[in-house]
């Protein structure tokens, strides 16, 4: 499998995080991974939607470039993470939804 497109895995900044001396940082980290697009399978869009998601996107990647990043940029647009599970042994899954407006 040829990892053909680039996305960007982003984990928003929350007061959770601080640096070495103990301050908030809120500040969003960014990272580019190589990854392939897929459609949503029809079983997960079904499961997906019994429960209010909509599924969009699929992409797969190497598991250990995965950090349980839940913001998805490709393309210039962001995705949630709505679910992330592993194919094989280095190999993961992440079904994306679009971000409704103000979320």
């Amino acid at each position: 499998m040829v990892h053909d497109c680039e996305i960007t895995l982003i984990r928003r900044g929350t007061a959770d995080n601080s640096d070495e001396y103990g301050g908030i940082v809120n500040a969003d980290s960014e990272r580019d991974i190589f990854a392939v697009e897929c459609g949503v399978k029809r079983n997960e869009f079904y499961q997906a939607q019994a429960i209010g998601m909509s599924p969009t996107i699929t992409f797969q990647c190497f598991s250990f470039d995965y950090e349980g990043e839940k913001i998805v940029r490709y393309n210039g647009k962001e995705y949630r993470v709505i679910r992330s599970y592993p194919l094989d042994g280095e190999r993961l899954e992440l079904v994306c939804g679009d971000i409704a407006e103000g979320q």
